[in-house]
């Protein structure tokens, strides 16, 4: 029989009871997981502030469906690999025709390999200390109307508008933002595109200083990496994975889940998946 242990008006756990008084998750309620038939994997729990740990690590099948979504999002990822590369060698084309000395460095989900195969491309442009003075707002006395220098991102914008390998219709300035980007395209069919964010680095620009942190925590909790990506489908799916559409950014999900695993620590990932969820949906 099923048995739910309320907390307050919420669920703690997802359980059934066994026969002989155990639990094991509901992810593995099926007619090849029954209590004490063959394959069946039983999963005891302590409960702790941040909801229902397995003590010890049993392979439930909601794990292995996600080890069968990561296998599968590998072989998405290494179909794609092609146009990426092709679209960072255009793009770094580009930028050096107008600032030869610039640099274009990588950042966000496709460097530390948290990436989906929808998932942008994330730049920032480095230039030399000589381009990095903020452009004027009104003219001089002695000069013309004309004589305001265009932001970074306008002149990019320009340039882009000139590249035949990107989608004219799909280029976008947004400046009235913390971190001012330009968001293009790549022309192609809508399940080949490949998509572009465009930054310059600035000291409100934090992309870079970020890819440290998150190399970490995936080095020392790698059970962060497949959470991250099958919530990150989740959210996709529903339109809830942009936050200035009301949803959720990449960056904030990764750190939810950093923070549960860091105190739950390395376990069965269908009842962590299942436990940072009723966290996250109950607390």
């Amino acid at each position: 029989s099923i048995s739910w242990q309320p907390r307050g008006d919420s669920v703690q756990s997802f359980s059934r009871r066994t026969s002989v008084g155990g639990t094991y998750a509901d992810s593995d309620a099926s007619p090849e997981h029954t209590p004490g038939g063959p394959g069946f994997h039983r999963i005891h729990y302590q409960d702790s502030f941040f909801g229902p740990i397995p003590l010890h690590g049993m392979q439930s099948r909601l794990s292995k469906d996600i080890d069968r979504y990561m296998q599968s999002l590998k072989t998405q990822l290494k179909k794609n690999e092609q146009r990426r590369t092709f679209a960072v060698n255009q793009i770094t084309k580009a930028v050096k025709a107008l600032w030869p000395r610039a640099q274009i460095k990588m950042y966000g989900s496709h460097v530390t390999k948290l990436c989906l195969p929808s998932s942008d491309m994330d730049f920032v442009i480095c230039l030399p200390a000589v381009h990095k003075n903020a452009p004027a707002t009104t003219p001089g006395d002695l000069e013309g109307r004309n004589a305001i220098n265009e932001t970074n991102q306008k002149i990019l914008a320009r340039k882009l508008k000139g590249e035949n390998w990107l989608d004219q219709r799909s280029i976008k300035v947004i400046e009235r933002t913390a971190v001012p980007v330009i968001k293009v395209s790549t022309k192609d069919s809508r399940s080949r595109i490949v998509q572009l964010d465009l930054s310059f680095d600035a000291k409100e620009h934090h992309g870079l200083e970020a890819l440290d942190m998150i190399r970490h925590l995936l080095e020392e909790i790698p059970m962060i990496r497949p959470l991250v990506l099958v919530l990150k489908q989740f959210l996709l799916d529903r339109g809830l994975l942009t936050a200035y559409t009301g949803g959720l950014s990449s960056y904030c999900l990764f750190l939810m889940v950093a923070r549960y695993c860091q105190e739950v620590g390395d376990c069965d990932r269908g009842s962590l998946l299942m436990g940072l969820l009723d966290f996250y949906g109950n607390f």
